[in-house]
């Protein structure tokens, strides 16, 4: 079977440390990021693109933040660590994936 992030990160909310061991915003943005780098040369799916090139600065918007802080540092710094800011990070790419797919879908 196939998986792509979105499916992976959705396997996220209902076992975390499945994929990242241990509960920690930390451990989830480097999964996350050699997820793209295993992924190089490979052609990444649309919602794939859209986060690596924009959730981050989705993140930054959410929290009203003019620092270049990572979006793990920033969920980090707002949300205090373990499974609260992993918890956070569900929801915000919930939001940020269904604003996508809104986005596509509309004409």
């Amino acid at each position: 079977m196939k998986r792509n992030l979105q499916s992976i990160i959705f396997t996220l909310s209902t076992r975390p440390q499945m994929i990242t061991r241990y509960d920690h915003i930390f451990g989830l943005s480097f999964f996350i990021s050699g997820y793209f780098y295993g992924k190089d040369n490979i052609e990444l799916e649309p919602i794939e693109v859209h986060f690596r090139d924009n959730f981050h600065f989705w993140v930054k918007s959410k929290y009203d933040v003019g620092l270049s802080q990572s979006w793990a540092n920033i969920i980090y710094f707002y949300e205090g660590g373990g499974d609260v800011a992993i918890n956070k990070f569900l929801e915000l790419f919930k939001e940020f994936s269904d604003d996508f797919h809104r986005s596509i879908s509309s004409p």
